[in-house]
């Protein structure tokens, strides 16, 4: 899920390398340069996950988050979401430069190799991803824009034209067939024929929305500016405010089942839920970064990614941050 870093889209090198096999030796060993933002992470078992980072980048964890290592996508693209269906099978976005069609990404060995996936739209910055199953997919992005594949991705249907609408900046499938996307000013718009077509609901508030995460078809969870959280019980035909306890941008969100959850955001903050969002308290991440996206695979085990700020004129300006637990947030390590 991307972090809306718009200032990076003048940097991007306007000329992508044609995809191919990262060196065995470099796929292997563990990241000796430091990338400048990690935008999103996806664990895919209790061992193994996956996050991207910019430039042209992915990252793969074979110990549950603890240490990371680099598979070179050749390209140098800024990377903004990610989805794995399997420790193989995945698919991440890329912003090639700004004014040019957002490109998709796949591949089926764990990213050793990959293949650009034909993008319909002529939308730039896609921001999300999300399979309801290994071939039902949708993808959403700046103006409103929503594609979608019932093929893995061998063919994809732009069922919201660029252009349409508010930017969107996530989406998240409920079940096969519910799912749920949202973006500025508090807009969520809601599926119910696993994307096919897009119904608008009621705001979730007025703030823009960074994130959302689904544990039941009505029962989730929105977070974004000015520390906001929101919780619906109904499927999102009404909103309730929950209390962040910070006025901070959050920027991602996750549950691994009706009570337990966590967010994350701006100046390294991360709170914790054992409630529904009843109540949130506050954990110690260690990171003075923004952190873009959580990801817990049980309840105990997860990372938080971003990016941490350096001094105007440092090479990088900015600094990719990892974020490890194995205590429920508890206690936070460096993960790389």
């Amino acid at each position: 899920m991307i972090g809306w870093r718009t200032v990076l889209l003048a940097a991007l090198t306007a000329v992508s390398l044609v995809a191919m096999a990262a060196p065995a030796a470099a796929q292997q060993a563990r990241a000796v340069f430091k990338p400048t933002g990690f935008e999103d992470i996806d664990y895919v078992s209790r061992t193994t996950a996956f996050a991207v980072a910019t430039p042209g980048s992915l990252y793969i964890s074979t110990n549950g988050g603890r240490s990371w290592r680099l598979r070179p996508m050749g390209n140098n693209d800024w990377l903004t979401a990610l989805d794995f269906r399997s420790s193989t099978r995945g698919w991440v976005l890329g912003v090639h430069s700004e004014g040019v069609p957002g490109r998709i990404w796949y591949t089926q060995d764990g990213g050793r190799h990959w293949a650009l996936q034909t993008n319909p739209s002529w939308c730039d910055v896609f921001t999300d991803i999300d399979f309801a199953t290994k071939d039902v997919g949708v993808i959403v992005g700046r103006y409103g824009t929503i594609l979608r594949t019932v093929n893995g991705g061998a063919t994809w249907t732009e069922v919201v034209a660029a252009g349409s609408g508010p930017h969107l900046s996530a989406v998240d499938f409920a079940n096969k067939r519910i799912a749920y996307a949202v973006g500025v000013s508090g807009r969520v718009l809601k599926s119910i024929d696993a994307g096919a077509t897009w119904t608008a609901l009621a705001p979730a508030g007025g703030r823009d929305l960074r994130d959302v995460c689904f544990t039941a078809s009505r029962r989730g969870w929105v977070v974004g500016a000015g520390g906001t959280i929101r919780r619906t019980t109904n499927g999102g035909v009404t909103w309730k405010k929950q209390a962040s306890k910070t006025k901070k941008a959050l920027a991602g969100v996750d549950f691994v089942d009706g009570s337990r959850g966590w967010v994350v955001g701006a100046s390294g903050i991360v709170r914790r839920t054992i409630n529904g969002g009843v109540t949130w308290r506050g954990q110690k991440s260690g990171a003075s970064a923004f952190l873009h996206a959580v990801d817990f695979v049980t309840a105990t085990k997860g990372c938080a990614v971003g990016e941490r700020m350096r001094p105007v004129g440092s090479t990088p300006y900015a600094v990719g941050v990892i974020r490890f637990t194995s205590s429920g947030g508890k206690y936070w390590k460096k993960g790389f």
